[in-house]
């Protein structure tokens, strides 16, 4: 299986370097007349609204279609779906890249809203860390590890391949047409060397429209397992806290310390590299000393009380020290919650579950958003105050799913 979740990562890291691309070429793509998107047919304000809606597309394309995808692996398998998504993301990112080549804006937002459609590869591969059972956390670790270390891969590829002083053709197009490239790739080493671990498959039984209503399926979640209903919850209160900090920490280092656009690239590797040993090596160090309840209140704690030691650090010694770890401390949290999820879940409907998790993840993805420009306008440090109130609130609610869980079990056993 080891082999097996090392495959899974390099799809993870392949599939999530495209959601990381577009981040460097905000700018030039949408912004600039000369080399953009809108070649100065709109006014400043039309092309920041567009920028925004753009931004919205992917995770609401994810949102809509991972509790789909993950339903459908949990009865036909995961594979078939993971080669799927490769497949079509692969030509979603050549139509980005075509689309860029044309200055076409509504072309370039409907490919990167398919893109989002079909990036359900991180859920997909979750469900098959957590098919693991044996090593359920460390597997985990290293496909979330992978997705944070596709954050500077993607950041670099974007820098790397822009730049026409490497090589004379390089444009805006490039990083696209690479990533479509390294998509077919991975999937024809999927194809060939990915196993399947659903091993006993039945037929579909719901509709697509059910599975598309997350309403409805949170709503029978809720009747059949509070338990679990209750932890996505959680969850997503964590991941609005958690979001919060990935969006806006840039926007924090230029306003707090002044720090140029190449310091900001040092201190977010510093964060993700962070995250990303972390997720490969600590969490399942942590989760074989402590439980992971335990593990799970003490990291969010301790998350919580470090993003608020933001408002106060008064140097850059500080300051690294508190990079690094929020970065650990968010690897460790975000990593034993979706365990928790996991055990909390029926083995044959992991890949439902982590594909309304990823749902409520998109959710809290775009709440983020709206809620984090609407502080940051009055302050950053609003953002950062914000970012800690959500996960305290998260790490109080999941300490007494816990406590009530354990006292209900001591009352069964009484």
């Amino acid at each position: 299986m080891n082999k097996q979740i090392i495959l899974v990562a390099i799809v993870v890291l392949i599939s999530d370097i495209g959601i990381f691309l577009l981040f460097p070429l905000i700018e030039p793509l949408f912004l600039s007349s000369e080399t953009g998107l809108q070649q100065g047919e709109n006014t400043e304000n039309i092309k920041i609204a567009l920028l925004g809606l753009t931004l919205a597309l992917y995770p609401l394309g994810c949102f809509i279609f991972s509790p789909l995808f993950g339903s459908l692996s949990d009865c036909h398998g995961r594979k078939p779906y993971i080669l799927l998504n490769l497949l079509l993301q692969a030509f979603c990112y050549a139509a980005m890249g075509a689309a860029i080549a044309w200055h076409n804006i509504y072309g370039f937002m409907f490919a990167y809203f398919l893109a989002g459609c079909f990036s359900c590869n991180y859920s997909l591969s979750l469900a098959i860390a957590c098919d693991d059972k044996g090593n359920k956390i460390r597997s985990l670790g290293i496909v979330s590890g992978a997705s944070c270390i596709a954050c500077t891969l993607g950041i670099l590829l974007a820098g790397m391949l822009t730049n026409n002083t490497l090589v004379s053709w390089f444009n805006l197009s490039t990083p696209f047409y690479a990533t479509a490239i390294i998509s077919f790739i991975a999937l024809f080493i999927a194809a060939l060397f990915l196993k399947e671990t659903v091993t006993k498959k039945t037929a579909y039984s719901g509709t697509t429209a059910d599975t598309l209503n997350l309403l409805k399926k949170s709503k029978q979640l809720y009747a059949s397992n509070k338990t679990l209903y209750s932890l996505l919850i959680v969850n997503l209160g964590l991941l609005i806290g958690v979001q919060l900090i990935y969006k806006f920490i840039s926007l924090y280092y230029s306003s707090n310390w002044a720090a140029s656009p190449s310091e900001i690239s040092y201190y977010l590797a510093i964060f993700f590299t962070s995250m990303s040993i972390t997720e490969i090596f600590i969490v399942t160090k942590v989760s074989h000393r402590y439980s992971t309840a335990t593990s799970m209140l003490i990291s969010s704690f301790c998350l919580s009380m470090t993003i608020l030691l933001l408002l106060v650090v008064s140097n850059t010694v500080q300051l690294h020290i508190i990079t690094i770890s929020l970065g650990a401390l968010i690897a460790l949290s975000t990593t034993l919650i979706v365990s928790d999820i996991s055990d909390s879940s029926h083995r044959d409907r992991q890949g439902e579950t982590l594909g309304i998790n990823s749902s409520y993840r998109q959710i809290a993805n775009m709440l983020s958003s709206l809620a984090g420009a609407a502080l940051g306008i009055v302050s950053i440090n609003l953002v950062i105050l914000a970012a800690s109130l959500f996960i305290a609130a998260a790490t109080f609610a999941y300490y007494s799913i816990h406590h009530s869980h354990g006292k209900r079990e001591a009352n069964e056993t009484f």
